[in-house]
């Protein structure tokens, strides 16, 4: 958890949301910050504490800044289908 964050003035108070998006523009330099992200497969969770971009408008350049990253995944295959066990046959004696 993130904790006496501020962005661009604004206080954060935790807990947030997942995938709260904060975006500021300083001349020529757009920011965004994504707190509590959270990406989910099928399979898979991805959770970031801050995940920041910033791109350069006038030169393309982009810089990506994950803080605090945590993933998980599973694996299940489907059980193989039990092969009967054969009833005993009554011996007549």
């Amino acid at each position: 958890m993130v904790t006496n964050l501020a962005i661009n003035g604004i206080m954060v108070i935790a807990p947030v949301a997942p995938n709260t998006t904060f975006t500021t523009t300083v001349g020529t330099v757009t920011t965004t910050i994504i707190v509590n992200e959270q990406i989910v497969t099928a399979n898979s969770i991805t959770v970031n504490a801050l995940h920041v971009t910033a791109t350069d408008s006038l030169t393309g350049t982009t810089t990506d800044i994950i803080v605090a990253q945590a993933y998980s995944d599973i694996n299940c295959v489907v059980a193989p289908t039990p092969t009967p066990t054969p009833t005993p046959t009554p011996s007549l004696r």
